[in-house]
Order: C-alpha cells, then sequence, then structure tokens
C-alpha cells in the first residue's frame, strides 16, 4: 500500500468505480497510479462542510492511525461527477452511476467527498457474530491482548485512543459514551437483581458494524478506527458551537467527559466487558470455556485502554492547538473548534 495518496484524481487516471455498500455513498476508486499501476481506494460522500471532515480524519489518523485521508478539490469532484454522468459502466459500475447522479450530485453544492486508502482483509464485528464466526472471533480476542513493541500497534492502546477521538468528534456511533445509556446499564442491573435474574449483557457497543479490525494474514487482527463521522449527529459538524454543557441534552456534546476521568474509566470498562461478551459468545461454539476465558479482557487490560485514552487526550489537544495556530497555511479554525478548546479548557 502506497504511504500517500493521490496528489491529483483527474477523469483520465480514474480506473473504475465501484460501489462498497450498496445504498450508501461510499465508492471503490481504482486509479492508474503509472509506473506503479492501478491501486485501490475508498471514496466517501458526506453532507458536511470541509472543515469537520479534515478534522476528524486527521484526528483519528494522527491520533489513533486510522486511515490516512484526504478531502477532494472541487476539480477532482466534477471529474467523479463528469465520469458517472457518462454512464460508462467499464469506468463507473451502473450501482454506482445512478446512486451519484440521483443523489449525491443534487447535493453537490453543501457535500464534502474525501478520497483515503482502501483497507484489504477489513472484517467488522457484526459481521463475525452474525456469523458466529468461532475462529475469526477467537483469533480477534487472543489479539486485543497481545502486547506489541510499538505501541502505536498495541491493540488496546488504539483502542482507547479511538475511544478519545470519537468522544471529542462525537461520534456517538460506535462504542457507548451518551451517560443516558450509563444509566439505563445500572438500572438493568439494579432490576435484574430485584427479581433475581442474571445481569443483562453489557451494553458498551452502539454499532457492531462500526467496528472493525484489519486481518493481517498471519492470525492476528488489528483494530482500525474507520468512519469516525457520524452525519446524522448535530454536534459531530464543528459549524456547531458548544457551551460546555454537562449534562446529556440539548447542545451537549461527548467530547465534555474528557474532562471527566470517572466517567473515562466507565467508558474503558463497558468498552472491554461487550468486546468480551461478543466476542467470547462468538468464540464459545467452538473453542473451549476454560480458554476463552483466559484470553478475556482483564482489570489490568481496562486500566489500559484507560491510560490510552489520557494520551489521547493530550494528543487530540496538540493537535487542535496546531490547527488554530494555523500550521502549514491552514484556512482560519471555526468557532466550532474553538469552542470545543475553550470548553475544555485548552486555550
Amino acid at each position: 500500500m502506497p504511504k500517500l495518496l493521490p496528489d491529483k484524481l483527474t477523469e483520465t487516471n480514474i480506473v473504475g468505480i465501484r460501489t462498497l455498500s450498496p445504498g450508501h455513498p461510499v465508492f471503490k476508486l481504482i486509479w492508474n497510479g503509472g509506473e506503479t499501476g492501478n491501486m485501490n481506494f475508498t471514496v466517501k460522500w458526506e453532507t458536511v462542510k470541509p472543515e469537520t471532515l479534515e478534522v476528524v480524519y486527521g484526528l483519528m489518523r494522527d491520533v489513533a492511525r486510522g486511515t490516512r485521508a484526504r478531502v477532494l478539490s472541487t476539480g477532482e469532484v466534477g471529474a467523479i461527477y463528469k465520469l458517472a454522468q457518462k454512464s460508462d459502466t467499464a469506468v463507473v459500475e451502473d450501482e454506482a452511476a445512478k446512486y451519484i447522479k440521483s443523489t449525491v450530485i443534487p447535493h453537490k453544492g453543501d457535500s464534502t467527498w474525501v478520497l483515503m486508502h482502501f483497507k484489504d482483509g477489513l472484517t467488522e464485528l457484526d459481521k463475525v457474530c452474525k456469523d458466529a464466526d468461532a475462529k475469526k472471533a477467537f483469533l480477534i480476542l487472543s489479539s486485543l491482548k497481545e502486547r506489541e513493541k510499538d505501541k502505536d500497534k498495541d491493540n488496546l492502546s488504539r483502542l482507547g485512543k479511538i475511544l478519545a477521538v470519537d468522544m471529542f468528534t462525537h461520534n456517538t456511533d460506535r462504542f457507548t459514551i451518551k451517560p443516558s445509556t450509563f444509566e439505563l446499564i445500572e438500572e438493568d442491573k439494579r432490576v435484574a437483581k430485584r427479581k433475581g435474574k442474571p445481569a443483562p449483557p453489557p451494553r458498551g457497543i452502539e454499532n457492531l458494524g462500526n467496528v472493525f479490525f484489519v486481518d493481517k494474514g498471519d492470525g492476528r487482527f488489528r483494530i482500525k478506527g474507520l468512519d469516525p463521522f457520524m452525519v446524522s449527529a448535530e454536534m459531530a459538524h464543528l459549524d456547531q458551537t458548544v457551551q460546555g454543557v454537562k449534562e446529556e441534552g440539548p447542545g451537549w456534546w461527548s467530547g465534555i467527559l474528557l474532562q471527566d476521568e470517572k466517567r473515562m474509566k466507565q467508558i474503558a470498562q463497558m468498552t472491554c466487558d461487550s468486546l468480551n461478551h461478543e466476542l467470547g459468545t462468538a468464540a464459545g461454539k467452538a473453542f473451549d470455556e476454560k480458554l476463552v476465558k483466559k484470553l478475556k479482557l482483564d482489570d489490568d487490560d481496562v486500566k489500559t485502554v484507560f491510560e490510552a485514552m489520557k494520551v489521547a487526550r493530550d494528543q487530540i489537544k496538540a493537535c487542535c492547538r496546531m490547527r488554530v495556530a494555523q500550521a502549514g497555511g491552514r484556512q482560519k479554525p471555526s468557532q466550532g473548534l474553538l469552542s470545543r478548546m475553550e470548553a475544555l479548557e485548552w486555550k
């Protein structure tokens, strides 16, 4: 995989555009790299202003080793539009062309396209669980506990950093980071105890389909922070300012929890509990219960995730300060980003 993304996309070097997820604006783009031959990338379309995606994808990449991404220029987007309108199935798959023409083109003036690396061997936790893929669940669970010499490759450290970035970007569509859910969990436990029933399953994951692992091909899996932006969440958009509201409700922003280490520990615990439950249940279909239990994340692992969340918090602060300083000739930051820094007392 190339270290860098193509500097410029044009009609002549786009070899193909294929639908990755039917009905969703995410596509596989095949690019002719000249001497390097054809390469695969992913392009995704969102109805959001460019700064939001630049910050969100940038933070996930710089802090949690998410995929490299960049916002496409007006000219590059124009090339995609032109190819879709030609309906040349040799270049643009019919399904992709239909979706771009019927849904994307009408929003041309208020949308943003992102180009990112295409991930081979991508595995969704949702699919592992639905398929009851015991072997894959076993390997992912064992990979989570593995310690790496390079901490940036350590799964638990990455998990903690993904959690922290999701909190800052108000991505509530992956792990449980809403206080209202915390309270529901505690109430479920009290009801179960009062009725003499088993404790309910943990609820630390909001969307199994948004928890991704990359198959390294040698029996190891690495967690990956993809899809870091939730378009339907108002406070995920940087054109929205925050007021530092502490209680969940109108104007509440999940990033404020980065001030609350008690909540951060709770989030780390709930996330690990849910991974243990989901992966352990699937792995238990074929593997010995005692062996699976040994692989489950324990208190020390939860602590590792929490400590990584704190490290990530400092890294996010540094990245935001660089953006505010307009390093690298970037445009002036929005009031939305400035208000988030003020709410966290980072200025």
